[in-house]
């Protein structure tokens, strides 16, 4: 089935990498902490993969799960509300979203850290997956 094909590439899959990427290299989480919690399994508190260049690395882990997310969140909500909707709504409910929840983190009861890149990349992700499905549509017409 080509819809189940196009859910496991453009939703699950991105979720599962970007989750395997805290597991493996930010265990520190609360995300990773979630998943081992989930699993039965002891956090290490160190970085199970570790490679370099640094910066790669760095951004790797800091920003490529967010990415992964805001690109897998994208294709959902316009999954969810395809038909007249057009582009608009489900682009702002993204960015609305991806914005929300990095906002969260300067709550003091959510562990994380609050980041401006990661709005920045989260935003230029979505309208991305926006502007594909856009041109997509458009094409089919």
């Amino acid at each position: 089935n080509k819809y189940l094909l196009r859910y496991l590439g453009h939703v699950f899959f991105p979720i599962a990498f970007g989750a395997l990427i805290y597991i493996l290299m930010r265990p520190d989480t609360y995300v990773s902490s979630w998943i081992y919690e989930l699993l039965g399994l002891q956090a290490q508190g160190d970085v199970i993969l570790m490679f370099q260049p640094r910066w790669l690395y760095t951004f790797i882990t800091g920003h490529a799960a967010d990415i992964l997310w805001a690109y897998s969140l994208a294709h959902a909500v316009f999954w969810i509300l395809e038909g007249g909707s057009g582009c608009w709504l489900p682009t702002i409910i993204c960015f609305a979203f991806a914005v929300c929840i990095e906002a969260m983190q300067l709550l003091p009861f959510l562990s994380g850290t609050f980041d401006w890149w990661d709005i920045l990349l989260e935003i230029c992700t979505i309208a991305m997956v926006s502007l594909k499905i856009n041109l997509h549509r458009e094409a089919r017409k």
